[in-house]
């Protein structure tokens, strides 16, 4: 073989790695949504709105794995519902993360008569950490889930969120405490490693906002707080009616991240936009403002995930929600991808072209 030609092949195969890597799509689970409908649907509703999402590019399912019903009463477990959620995820080639979040009222710190809406964290560590650990042992790497269904290809869990915004007093009363959360992620990092070592811990979703603590300086002090060999995964909530503010609260978050551990990944684990509802600044942008804002930010942050070092992107939610029982209407249940009575919104088929350009 002379040289011209060996040269030429090796400069041919490289073209094609190139090409390939370049057009290489995101990794599975990059694409999810929160669909508290499905959860909570019947199996006839459950398993074609999971074929839906399929089709439309999603391969992961957030659901909060509510703590007050799979351990009503402390070493009691209760997995029906996930049970029947996971498999089902599963059938479809769906995967789940788990959200750990929830007090049952034998483990809460939330003082005798105390009604307020605002979740308490677990009063001690060690209760919180034992029932991520059930969780895992469930549905893990060799869960016992997959045991007792072999006819199942399993799709083991391998991500859990741990808590949900707790730089918000409403997810973190009275007051948001970085070296708490700090001590939780540390105890349920243990746990969930001892029960399956594939596991990876992600952060609550950290939003942006007037009502909390401020993002970077939640993080920084997260870190401080002894958090950094605990988180596998920064979880961020960056609500933002543009690309471009997206992109800002992204940078905030990484530059907060001390230097060591700058190269932790981001998983944006809530972003989504409002149809309806109470008009309310930043977050009301309209069905078309809708569709165009799936496409920039799936699009967009997809093709830059190796820049931003993005796991993946969850929008929510799948489908608008009735207003709470004794609450009041708000943007949140009117950022679904369906109507409440199950119309298609234009982003639905903007997310389903965009999701296969990425393949």
């Amino acid at each position: 073989m002379t040289q011209r030609l060996l040269t030429t092949l090796v400069i041919t195969a490289a073209s094609l790695l190139f090409a390939a890597s370049a057009h290489a799509g995101p990794p599975r689970g990059f694409v999810g949504v929160v669909s508290e409908d499905v959860f909570a649907g019947t199996f006839d509703y459950q398993r074609p709105t999971m074929h839906q999402q399929r089709q439309a590019g999603v391969t992961l399912l957030r659901q909060n794995f509510d703590w007050s019903r799979i351990e009503p009463s402390r070493g009691v477990f209760d997995f029906s519902m996930t049970d029947r959620f996971v498999l089902a995820a599963a059938k479809e080639g769906i995967e789940v993360m788990p959200l750990l979040f929830g007090e049952p009222a034998w483990a809460t710190s939330r003082p005798a008569g105390n009604a307020s809406r605002a979740a308490f964290p677990p009063r001690r560590i060690n209760d919180f950490a034992e029932y991520a650990a059930a969780v895992a042992m469930r549905y893990g790497t060799n869960g016992s889930l997959w045991l007792e269904h072999p006819d199942v290809r399993p799709r083991p869990v391998r991500a859990y969120q741990v808590w949900n915004e707790p730089n918000l007093p409403i997810y973190w009363a009275d007051r948001p405490s970085p070296k708490r959360y700090a001590a939780l992620l540390r105890g349920t990092h243990r746990a969930l490693h001892q029960a399956d070592p594939r596991a990876k811990v992600v952060t609550a979703g950290l939003p942006k906002s007037k009502h909390g603590m401020r993002l970077g300086t939640y993080i920084k002090r997260l870190y401080r707080g002894g958090a950094g060999r605990a988180i596998d995964i920064l979880g961020v909530n960056p609500y933002a009616p543009s690309l471009k503010g997206i992109e800002k609260q992204l940078r905030e978050a990484r530059g907060a991240l001390p230097k060591r551990f700058r190269r932790t990944p981001l998983w944006i684990t809530e972003i989504g936009w409002s149809t309806g509802g109470p008009p309310t600044k930043g977050r009301f942008v309209g069905v078309h403002g809708q569709a165009r804002l799936v496409k920039q930010v799936f699009g967009g942050l997809a093709r830059h995930r190796k820049h931003w070092r993005l796991r993946g992107i969850i929008y929510y939610a799948w489908k608008d929600a009735p207003v709470y029982p004794g609450g009041k209407d708000f943007w949140g249940l009117h950022t679904g991808l369906y109507a409440i009575d199950g119309a298609p919104k234009p982003a639905v088929r903007i997310l389903r072209q965009v999701t296969r350009s990425l393949r």
